[in-house]
């Protein structure tokens, strides 16, 4: 596993083998002669200082910077949404009644028990769909109420704008109706169901549904958090389970799916400790 550029070494905290052999972590940035940085200071305190705002924010971009915003810290719009418990939470293949989530829990605002709460959950999915869209094993998510999502328009004068350059940008609080084209391509993987990637570099950045139209999972590749890439300093990590986990050979058979299910357990084991 190569985990160059994530500073805290990201998901390999977790897995420490696959089917009993022990996992080796790379740092290398695969292009001879280039050097790996040794961290990718996140851009918030740059925020700050430009939008006066002493509000503390977390920035997100892709990779080619086509698509960029911020995170806030949970407020009180952050309790506003209701929402179904997620699949990490409560397996949906179980059929319980809690995943109706009849006591309008805010699970999504860490730590639960919290007056005041300062992170969000983010968990691990192993479904098939995610997959297929990522082109990985395992996405990783975290669950932010979309009042808590501003993005950064560009500045189209400034063609030249990194993606951690904010230039000129205009925020506007994240509105799929409103955004502007150009940003986002959204992909409807079932009934009611969209994921948005960049339209450049094809990253996969959110996925909502019509049913809690207001809490948005976040693609947590694109958090910038100056501790690393599991940003735990704004996200709760979920332990107990890697959502869909059992959905891991869906569509596969043979030796896949073996190595498949295998990385998959590693991981939850792991979590787990």
């Amino acid at each position: 596993m190569n985990v160059a550029g994530t500073i805290d070494g990201g998901l390999s905290l977790w897995i420490k083998d696959v089917a009993g052999k022990e996992l080796v972590v790379h740092q290398h940035s695969g292009y001879p002669g280039e050097d790996v940085p040794e961290a990718s200071a996140s851009a918030s305190t740059q925020l700050n200082m430009q939008s006066g705002d002493s509000t503390e924010a977390l920035q997100g971009f892709c990779h080619c910077g086509t698509v960029r915003f911020h995170v806030t810290r949970p407020n009180d719009s952050s309790r506003l949404p209701t929402s179904n418990m997620a699949d990490l939470m409560v397996p949906y293949h179980t059929g319980s009644s809690e995943i109706k989530n009849p006591h309008d829990l805010k699970w999504w605002l860490q730590p639960e028990d919290a007056l005041v709460p300062t992170r969000y959950l983010a968990g691990t999915c192993a479904c098939r769909s995610c997959r297929l869209i990522s082109g990985f094993e395992i996405q990783t998510w975290a669950f932010i109420p979309r009042s808590n999502i501003i993005f950064h328009i560009a500045d189209t004068s400034n063609a030249g704008a990194g993606p951690k350059d904010l230039g000129k940008a205009r925020l506007m609080p994240l509105d799929f109706s409103t955004l502007p084209e150009g940003i986002l391509r959204s992909y409807e993987s079932s009934p009611g169901v969209l994921r948005e990637s960049c339209v450049k570099c094809g990253a996969t950045v959110f996925w909502h549904d019509k049913w809690r139209p207001d809490l948005i999972d976040v693609s947590v590749g694109l958090l910038d958090a100056p501790e690393g890439a599991r940003a735990e300093e704004w996200l709760k990590w979920w332990k107990a389970r890697v959502s869909f986990s059992e959905d891991v050979s869906n569509g596969r058979s043979g030796m896949v799916a073996a190595h498949a299910k295998a990385l998959v357990e590693s991981l939850e084991r792991g979590l787990k400790g």
